[in-house]
């Protein structure tokens, strides 16, 4: 069934009349893709799920890693202070300490000299930092600044990256504990987890052959756009090909889902990736939540030639390494949405045969307006709330 722009939404969103008891959405995701979404989503409910993906290999996550061998953290931040609550002066003064990043201008040892400063409680940046938040927060930092190598580059480091480092450290190398010390003061409106809290690195075979490592390798930011298209994904720790594991409680919160998106984004590096951990496959397909896949709008430089209907046979086939390769499609993806716009879409991957085709493998494909009236290669995040809110 192919249902046009025009169909009206299944569900009013104001039917969730309060945040507190709103749909339990979930997302696989990573990076940026998915901010302003969230920030919009925290209006109308607070049981959002983001299962967030810790394989970043660039920039100040770097860094910690190589510090301290651990999960990434960048991502992790990124959507905890999407979800955090903006209205109070003190919630404002937390955000913007944990959102701060040093200078890349500045020298080393005078950078040293400042976070010795904010572990004390005398920087300009923490001390409006109401108590007893900021006691708190001068001692995750302070774990971190006591176990910083003097090897670490502090040039362009997150302070929120250095918090969750330290707490991580504190909490006997649990993210989840950090996180919920962080979502606690921060009033976080939404549940946020790694998929799983093991120290792996991302890696990609290409159709020519050549292996890359590491996650900011693929995405075409960092580092230049790959010239070849992926073929395979795989997990690297300690130099060896190695599984991922999901963790128990993210089994739990796939379960608990109202709803499971396979979400905008970088397809190999957020998305796919979050499927491929052992027991995430299973915990979908056992799901009776709709299952709802948004393509990206615009040019992924990691989706060379895969368009939307080629970026659910990644997801399928994803999933079904750990769920069984007989396993139903209409158990992995049921419904997408698309923009009425076939511009959106780069190559013109959303072409009125392809979604025909969508059709006929028995999925829902729904042409709604979810992209920016001025810019369409960027979602409108007010729309796609309500799309999905009522979806719910």
């Amino acid at each position: 069934m192919v249902e046009n722009s025009d169909n009206a939404p299944r569900r009013d969103p104001r039917y969730w009349r309060t945040a507190s008891h709103g749909p339990r959405i979930l997302f696989f995701t990573g990076g940026s893709a998915l901010r302003g979404l969230s920030r919009r989503l925290k209006l109308s409910t607070w049981n959002s799920i983001h299962i967030v993906t810790p394989f970043d290999s660039g920039g100040s996550s770097a860094e910690i890693r190589h510090a301290f061998h651990m999960p990434s953290v960048g991502d992790l931040r990124n959507r905890l202070l999407a979800l955090a609550d903006e209205g109070s002066d003190g919630d404002a003064a937390l955000f913007h300490f944990l959102a701060f990043r040093l200078p890349e201008e500045a020298e080393e040892a005078e950078l040293r000299v400042r976070l010795a400063s904010m572990v004390d409680g005398e920087d300009d940046l923490i001390e409006p930092v109401p108590e007893p938040v900021r006691s708190v927060m001068r001692e995750l930092l302070g774990c971190c600044a006591e176990a910083l190598p003097e090897s670490f580059r502090l040039r362009g480091a997150s302070i929120g990256n250095l918090v969750l480092a330290g707490g991580y450290l504190r909490e006997d190398r649990s993210l989840a504990r950090v996180i919920d010390t962080i979502a606690e003061f921060a009033q976080v409106r939404g549940i946020v987890r790694p998929v799983t809290e093991e120290d792996l690195q991302l890696g990609a075979v290409l159709k020519d052959g050549r292996e890359v490592v590491g996650q900011h390798l693929l995405t075409g930011k960092a580092a230049p756009a790959l010239d070849a298209p992926i073929r395979d994904l795989f997990f690297v720790r300690d130099g060896v090909r190695s599984e991922a594991h999901a963790t128990d409680e993210v089994i739990e919160l796939i379960a608990s889902a109202d709803m499971i998106v396979y979400p905008m984004g970088s397809l190999f590096s957020s998305v796919l990736c979050n499927l491929m951990p052992v027991g995430v496959g299973k915990a979908i397909v056992a799901s009776d939540a709709l299952k709802v896949f948004i393509p990206n709008v615009g040019r992924d430089p990691e989706q060379l030639g895969v368009g939307p209907e080629a970026a659910i046979e990644w997801i399928e086939s994803i999933v079904r390494r750990d769920a069984g390769a007989a396993t139903p499609r209409e158990k992995i993806v049921g419904t997408v949405i698309l923009d009425p716009n076939d511009e959106c879409y780069a190559d013109g991957n959303a072409s009125s045969a392809q979604i025909f085709r969508l059709s006929q493998r028995g999925l829902e494909v729904l042409r709604l307006s979810i992209t920016d009236e001025k810019d369409r290669n960027v979602h409108d995040s007010e729309r796609l709330a309500e799309a999905l809110l009522s979806l719910a």
